[in-house]
């Protein structure tokens, strides 16, 4: 996974979709070989803000040389959760 702050709330960056400016990426985080990652599709989940929930795409990549694949997070997300980092913050 590589965390991304697209400095945007969850409700924009949901609006905007697959449209989100997602960042190219040039090292490889598995074989830290030199090399541009490539986009290897989307998949979608939750992101719940205060009871709101948005179904979000996750760019996927995926290097050419290992083959491996990786998640580009928006840094507003935690692996596993549902609910955003602010949200977890408040009940907290």
């Amino acid at each position: 996974m590589i965390f991304y702050d697209f400095g945007l709330s969850v409700r924009e960056y949901a609006r905007r979709g697959k449209k989100n400016d997602f960042p190219e990426v040039d090292i490889c985080p598995h074989c830290k070989g030199h090399i541009r990652l490539l986009r290897h599709g989307f998949y979608f989940r939750y992101a719940i803000t205060n009871n709101n929930p948005f179904f979000i795409p996750i760019c996927r990549l995926k290097c050419p040389s290992c083959g491996k694949t990786v998640s580009i997070i928006p840094s507003f997300l935690l692996p596993y959760f549902q609910h955003s980092v602010a949200t977890i913050l408040i009940k907290l």
